[in-house]
């Protein structure tokens, strides 16, 4: 009897514990096996690799197929992750939906060859590395995805929002904001929970192990910064002539601004 690995899905904030319990220890991909691997493109990582040749791109709508397959895995996350509708998104060769494995490897405990990441890695020609200077597989298929610029499926939204509204429902307002203009490509979970607490006890220790964002700050003109050392580092948001400069130490407590700036209402994370 072989041995069966098990994939939990493991939502940390709510303690959700998903299993799925298929047998993943033999299975090769046939499209994967098939395909001779792509040079090495001029791309660069972070930690000076070179990234492989991008893949193809196809375009159009998903097929019909492969949307119930999206459907079939996204609505059985809360029991555990599908093997089947899983391979067979990996064997479709449509890389667009490598952005949302690389969505669900966020809120899992993704190992190099699991359901997840070995769809991921069909789709993509990816390896996992398993170096500490790689990072997770989450951090490895979100780069090369970015350094590709690959795009994303058609109706992407409608399946990456649910794991998060698994996890806090009461961010389903943000995904439903039509005017917004998020690349959702590039939007994951911090790991903490909404921070919906009355401003006036926006001080005190979140129990719900969120972190205050910094709202509406006061601010000054530049020349009367001198409590901030000219050294230090700052982001910069310029908005219709209008510039405002986050010093790095306030935003690591805070980590997300909510203001105008050149009359625009922006959340800004870091």
């Amino acid at each position: 009897m072989t041995m069966r690995r098990r994939l939990c899905l493991l939502f940390v904030a709510l303690g959700l514990l998903a299993t799925a319990c298929a047998d993943s220890s033999t299975t090769t991909n046939q499209a994967t096996a098939t395909q001779p691997p792509r040079p090495q493109s001029d791309l660069v990582s972070s930690i000076g690799e070179n990234f492989l040749e991008p893949p193809e791109i196809p375009t159009g709508d998903l097929s019909p197929e492969l949307r119930e397959n999206l459907d079939t895995l996204f609505a059985n996350l809360r029991i555990g992750v599908d093997r089947a509708s899983t391979e067979a998104i990996g064997a479709s060769g449509d890389v667009r939906l490598a952005w949302l494995l690389t969505d669900l490897m966020r809120f899992t405990q993704t190992q190099v060859d699991d359901p997840i990441s070995s769809a991921y890695t069909s789709l993509t020609g990816v390896n996992f590395r398993v170096d500490r200077d790689f990072g997770s597989p989450w951090r490895q298929a979100t780069d090369a995805l970015i350094a590709w610029d690959i795009p994303a499926p058609p109706d992407y939204l409608s399946w990456k929002r649910i794991p998060f509204e698994i996890v806090e429902p009461k961010w389903a307002p943000f995904f439903d904001d039509e005017d917004s203009a998020i690349d959702w490509r590039l939007y994951s979970w911090g790991g903490v929970l909404i921070d919906d607490r009355p401003r006036s006890e926006a001080d005190e220790p979140c129990k719900r192990s969120c972190i205050p964002s910094l709202n509406d700050p006061e601010l000054v003109d530049a020349s009367e910064g001198d409590w901030y050392d000219d050294d230090r580092i700052i982001f910069g948001v310029e908005v219709d002539g209008e510039a405002v400069a986050f010093p790095k130490n306030m935003m690591e407590v805070h980590e997300m601004v909510n203001m105008t700036i050149g009359g625009r209402r922006l959340g800004i994370p870091y």
